[in-house]
């Protein structure tokens, strides 16, 4: 239930604390079915003065009570590159445990936007063409125009990526047809238009090149975790493309995408995921959409010092060695 007023005046309005409250008890237990409607009204406005009455965090056995002030809910979901406001996920205020709150207050904290580019995975509308294995492409001739694709989540059990542990290949080439006659590159673009991949597309000019469609990530994060925790990091020089089931993640700087990384692995990245995340996917998967991640709040690297930072990419490089095995084998429990 939402209830809402308006409010003319901008600086009450912001001022305003906006309260989100969970029942835990039936909501007949707060305000009894009885015929007297007077005495039902009391019942009703002693449940609404309790609610008010609470500021900050407030949790006992029947009832959960959150407030924030109206202008720190604009802030967190207003887009400063857009210049608009884009929205934020409320229900972390409703659903979130006590102890994510307090680790938010006592951190420091930032919405990811304001250190990383969020971009979706390619879409290509032809993966058949687009996307194939190394022999494939070894095959056909064009192994010098394609490039390393992380596809899937399950195509690495490791969350550093390598271009040998990627098997998966995607053809993209960033030239003219006319700089590629005579080549293998340009028989296999023939092939395409043959078999209708433009139209696939809905693209015509400069069709086979994937360049622009997708951010060269420093992390990776899937779109959806289901038993095994993963987010990718990206340590070669060379380009990798992703599919759109995983979102890529660029950094300013290489050594702060490594922390930020190790941040996202660890079991506290993990809480704040699954706060943020949408599980109504059913078999206990959570979705994480680009704009959720846009207002994930990550830790603020620069806040630590310099041997927090190493001591956590230390951490992180013994991670980077091992297989990620399911959560119920990581935690020991099959």
């Amino acid at each position: 239930i939402t209830i809402l007023e308006r409010c003319s005046n901008a600086e009450e309005r912001s001022n305003n604390l906006v309260r989100f409250v969970q029942l835990k008890r039936p909501l007949s237990e707060f305000i009894p079915p009885i015929e007297d409607e007077g005495e039902r009204w009391i019942y009703v406005e002693k449940l609404i003065k309790f609610i008010e009455s609470r500021e900050g965090y407030y949790e006992d056995d029947k009832i959960r009570i959150f407030t924030k002030k109206q202008k720190e809910l604009w802030e967190e979901g207003y887009e400063e590159e857009e210049k608009e406001y884009v929205g934020s996920k409320w229900g972390k205020y409703i659903r979130a445990p006590n102890i994510f709150f307090k680790i938010l207050t006592k951190g420091s904290f930032i919405p990811f936007r304001m250190v990383a580019k969020i971009g979706r995975g390619l879409r290509t509308g032809c993966n058949d063409f687009f996307y194939l294995d190394e022999d494939k492409a070894c095959k056909l001739g064009i192994i010098n125009y394609v490039k390393p694709l992380i596809k899937s989540p399950k195509d690495s059990n490791y969350v550093l990526l390598s271009k040998t542990r990627l098997k998966n290949r995607v053809f993209t080439v960033n030239l003219d047809l006319e700089a590629l006659k005579d080549t293998k590159a340009y028989e296999y673009i023939k092939l395409g238009e043959r078999e209708g991949v433009p139209g696939k597309r809905g693209k015509k000019e400069k069709w086979w090149s994937l360049d622009e469609e997708c951010i060269d990530p420093d992390i990776l994060i899937p779109v959806q975790l289901w038993e095994a925790h993963k987010i990718f990091y990206k340590d070669i020089q060379e380009r990798i493309f992703f599919d759109q089931q995983l979102s890529g993640i660029k950094v300013n700087s290489s050594f702060l995408a490594k922390v930020i990384c190790a941040y996202l692995n660890s079991t506290l990245g993990n809480l704040f995921l699954e706060v943020i995340g949408r599980s109504q996917l059913g078999q206990g998967s959570l979705q994480l959409a680009s704009i959720d991640l846009k207002s994930l709040p990550v830790l603020s690297p620069l806040t630590l010092d310099e041997s927090k930072r190493e001591k956590i990419s230390r951490a992180f490089d013994e991670l980077c060695k091992r297989e990620i095995l399911t959560v119920f084998e990581e935690i020991g429990a099959e």
